[in-house]
Formats: structure tokens, sequence, C-alpha cells
């Protein structure tokens, strides 16, 4: 795990529990990642299916 990262990358792969602070933390990927590349968000699936709140 990169915990400073240094750009240009060509992925982030983000594992999240909640939607809260996600966005705070995708604006700060956007700065590192390469413009022509990802950002792949992870979460865990409940039982309803729904991404998280």
């Amino acid at each position: 795990m990169i915990t400073r990262p240094k750009p240009p990358l060509h992925m982030v792969h983000v594992f999240a529990t909640e939607a809260a602070g996600l966005a705070s933390k995708l604006r700060g990927y956007r700065v590192v990642v390469a413009p022509d590349r990802a950002i792949w968000v992870s979460w865990p699936k409940n039982p309803q299916g729904s991404r998280p709140t």
C-alpha cells in the first residue's frame, strides 16, 4: 500500500466501506492519476445489493 503516491499513477484501487468521505479521497487521487488512467472503487456488497451509505 502506498501512503504518499507520486504522480503519474496508472491506476488507483480504493476500498471503501462507507460513502462518507469517499468524494474527498477521490479528489485527492485524481491529482496523482494520469489523465488517461483509472480510479477503481470497491466496496463490500450488502444483502440488499446496494452501495454503502
